[in-house]
């Protein structure tokens, strides 16, 4: 009896090992794409450096130990002689890195208590799309992604009918934090992270915002609209004045597959808006 215990003791310390390699793994690579795009090219940005706006990489700005770059045996001190010429932000705005920097030390609200890691967002810093859903779930809270479960798989299907995918978009939610067994964020939770979103949308300036679920909407467009009365519209965000359209949220989708059809009917609409417009998305 003894000797079954403890095989179920290792057996159960070796999967729980093998499930904090995937969560790191998973982590790092995460990082990864927010400095280098699907070809592995460095994604820029510029700053202004003594008056001369310089066209440099994103992974400058950064805190490069964080991303492995050491691991990956690149040379790093070039990087480092780097940084002390660039400037960490351009004058009057923060870059993803800061911002995301002061929000993993955030304690504004009970959630902070709660939660194994924030869900910043991920995704391409300098897209023309930006997708805004609710709030972390089980699986987003552990890895520190957002969209990484079943309704990650469907708003992937829903990005490729778009002609899109996730290195084209950048993805964050209301708030940055796992709400307690998945319930609605409350308005106080949600005010508490409306700082960091607000300088997230400033930071990536989108041509489109794309809204996922009534959550979502009702505190972007500060309305408490059902559904059916916010989908295919455009709305404008207040501070950017950005066009904003809602979605239904994809784990809405997931209980409601009759619904599906009218997700593809709002893609049509969202297309449509953006070819008539003009506006670029990737």
């Amino acid at each position: 009896m003894a000797k079954l215990q403890i095989e179920e003791l290792v057996s159960g310390l070796l999967e729980a090992a093998l499930v904090a390699q995937n969560i790191g793994e998973r982590q790092h690579i995460n990082s990864i794409r927010n400095y280098f795009d699907s070809e592995g090219n460095p994604r820029t940005t510029t700053v202004n450096v003594n008056g001369k706006v310089l066209n440099v990489p994103l992974y400058i700005l950064a805190d490069h130990s964080s991303i492995g770059l050491e691991e990956m045996s690149i040379d790093t001190e070039w990087l480092r002689r780097a940084q002390k010429v660039v400037p960490t932000s351009s004058p009057g705005k923060n870059t993803l890195s800061n911002i995301q920097n002061e929000a993993s030390e955030c304690n504004k609200c009970i959630l902070a208590s709660t939660r194994d890691n924030i869900v910043f967002g991920s995704g391409n810093p300098n897209s023309k799309l930006m997708i805004i859903g609710e709030a972390p779930g089980k699986d987003e809270d552990l890895i520190g992604e957002p969209f990484v479960g079943r309704a990650g798989k469907l708003l992937d299907e829903i990005l490729f009918s778009m002609g899109i995918t996730r290195d084209n978009v950048y993805i964050t939610n209301t708030v940055k934090c796992r709400p307690p067994e998945n319930r609605n964020p409350s308005h106080e939770e949600i005010e508490s992270c409306s700082d960091y979103l607000n300088q997230q949308i400033k930071s990536i300036n989108p041509t489109v915002i794309i809204l996922l679920g009534k959550i979502a909407a009702n505190r972007m467009l500060g309305t408490e609209q059902t559904m059916s009365d916010l989908r295919q519209k455009v709305f404008t965000h207040k501070l950017t004045k950005i066009p904003i359209i809602v979605f239904y949220h994809p784990a809405y989708l997931l209980r409601s597959p009759s619904q599906k059809k009218n997700m593809w009917d709002d893609v049509k609409f969202t297309l449509e808006f953006i070819k008539k417009n003009d506006c670029t998305i990737n």
